[in-house]
This record gives C-alpha cells, sequence and structure tokens, in this order.
C-alpha cells in the first residue's frame, strides 16, 4: 500500500477501482482494511475509486505518541459536566489531513462515506471544505450532543475502553471478536472465528492503544458539531441502525434534522458494523446520494 508525505504526518492508503473517487473515512481506532472487501467490490462495480485511508494514529500511518496519552475517563467525566475537554488535537485536524491527501493525490474533489468517528471527520469535511466534498454519506453518526452522548448504551461504551488493556494478538482477536459480537448487529452476526482472524491482522499491521485514546479525546473535545451543519449544502445521506447501542436511532435523526440537504436511511437490524447483508442496500444510498449531486 503506498504512503503519502503530507505536512502533518505520513498517511497511509489504499486505491483500488476506477471512476469516481470516494474517500472512505473509518471509525475511531479502525483501520482501513477494516472495510469489508465485499462492500468495497459493490461500490467498484457501480463506478467507484475507493480511496481507504488509515487516520492519524491508527494502522500504518503516523503515531502521535509524542502528544501524550489523554485521560480517556476523564474527558467523559468533563463532558457529562458540560466541562471543557482537551485534547493533542480535533476531528477539524483529522478533517484537514484528509484535503492534505486529496492535494497529494491530485484530486480537487470526491464524495465521501464515513462511518461512525468517520461520520464526524465526514461533516466538518463537508462544511468547511465545501468545494472539495461533491456528497457525504453518514454512517452510524450522531452530533455530538451531549444528550446523544448520554444515548449510548454504557455497556456498550465499556468494552469498546476495553482495549487499552490488549496484551497481544491472541488478546485483542479476543476482544474484537467480543466487541462485534456485542455492538454489532444482532441478528446479522459474523461468525465469531472470522472476527478473531481480522483481530489478529488488524494488532499485528498497527495497534496503536494510545492512538486511539487519542481519538475519543478529539471526539469529545470537539464536542457539538451543530454549528457545521448549515452550511452543508452538498447532498448528504444518513445511514442509521435502529439496534446500534453506541450510536442510537435519536442520534441519526438529530443529524437529519440538522442539516438542510440530509436524507435518512433507517435499518431494524442495524447495530454498529457493516453486515454483508446489508450491503447492496448501502451501496444503492451511496450512488443515489452521489448521482444527486452531478
Amino acid at each position: 500500500m503506498p504512503q503519502a508525505a503530507l505536512p502533518n504526518l505520513n498517511m497511509e492508503y489504499e486505491i483500488s477501482g476506477k471512476g469516481t473517487p470516494l474517500l472512505m473515512i473509518m471509525g475511531v481506532g479502525g483501520q482501513l482494511v477494516q472495510w469489508p472487501p465485499d462492500f468495497i467490490e459493490a461500490l467498484h462495480e457501480v463506478g467507484f475509486m475507493t480511496i481507504r485511508p488509515d487516520n492519524r494514529d491508527v494502522g500504518l500511518s503516523k503515531a502521535f505518541e509524542h502528544l501524550g496519552t489523554p485521560n480517556t475517563p476523564m474527558a467523559f467525566v468533563k463532558q457529562a459536566l458540560r466541562l471543557p475537554s482537551n485534547a493533542p488535537y480535533t476531528l477539524e485536524d483529522m478533517a484537514e489531513d484528509k484535503i492534505q491527501l486529496l492535494d497529494h493525490l491530485g484530486l480537487e474533489s470526491c464524495h465521501v462515506v464515513g462511518i461512525s468517528m468517520g461520520s464526524m471527520i465526514a461533516q466538518v469535511l463537508a462544511a468547511k471544505y465545501p468545494e472539495r466534498i461533491r456528497s457525504v454519506t453518514l454512517m452510524l453518526t450522531n452530533t455530538g450532543k451531549l444528550r446523544h452522548a448520554l444515548q449510548t448504551k454504557p455497556w456498550a461504551l465499556q468494552i469498546l475502553l476495553k482495549r487499552g488493556k490488549i496484551t497481544d494478538a491472541s488478546h485483542y482477536a479476543e476482544y474484537f471478536q467480543q466487541l462485534f459480537s456485542t455492538i454489532g448487529s444482532p441478528s446479522l452476526q459474523r461468525p465469531p472465528e472470522r472476527l478473531k482472524t481480522l483481530g489478529r491482522v488488524l494488532y499485528e499491521r498497527g495497534y496503536h492503544p494510545g492512538g486511539f485514546k487519542r481519538q475519543v479525546a478529539a471526539i469529545v473535545a470537539t464536542g457539538d458539531r451543530e454549528k457545521f451543519y448549515s452550511t452543508i449544502k452538498q447532498p448528504t445521506a444518513i445511514i442509521q441502525g435502529k439496534s446500534d447501542p453506541l450510536m442510537s436511532e435519536a442520534a441519526g435523526r438529530a443529524v437529519e434534522a440538522a442539516i438542510p440537504t440530509a436524507i435518512g436511511h433507517y435499518f431494524d437490524e442495524l447495530g454498529h458494523d457493516l453486515p454483508a447483508e446489508l450491503v447492496p442496500h448501502f451501496v444503492d444510498i451511496i450512488q443515489n446520494i452521489a448521482q444527486t449531486a452531478q
């Protein structure tokens, strides 16, 4: 996979397929190889060229260990008390990384798909760089408002934050399987051994627990993102799961209500993952919103 030497970091990325450029932004602590191959192939088949980077601080992109490791429990306490929270960087910094990647690739503009934290970065991109972003698909998203953060199921957040105690690849594989068996789509589960295999790949490829914590801190420190929404004019699709314990249906509907151009799509069986059974629906939504922007 190529690596881009950007002004702020070296960023690992992968480009595949031919056609319309589609930037795909992964969630907190997630690596580019977590995008399911069947999802990527289906996007290629409808005419997209996919661009999948490792966000800063994960995978093979630059780690920001020199910025220290935030106290994530304290960040959540400050959020609950409505106190300002500091972080080594913000989602706006992570959005700027993506603009620098587009510059490196010589792309004037593209469509964007972001999942979870990636959807938050996509919101900032669409608002701050309207000339660079043609359409936006926000998967498993929220507004950053405290009331939506409080709708997260405590048991789901607890297991998400357990990754800081991982000691080796086998340990991470067990954790990864437990995580997505807990937060994933209840009736559309991936086999446990497949999750464990992917977990081992991720650990050996580039596991950075400090990077995960810095990304969590960036989400909390960025806070309420509704200040960006009135300036988002691009066609926007929202894909939200009614069975997602991390990002509630209400959180997705709040984003839909706040962005004038947004169209929401809500799936009863969807949790916090990308089940193969729903991939055709996801691709149709992404294709349709992109065509609206033509």
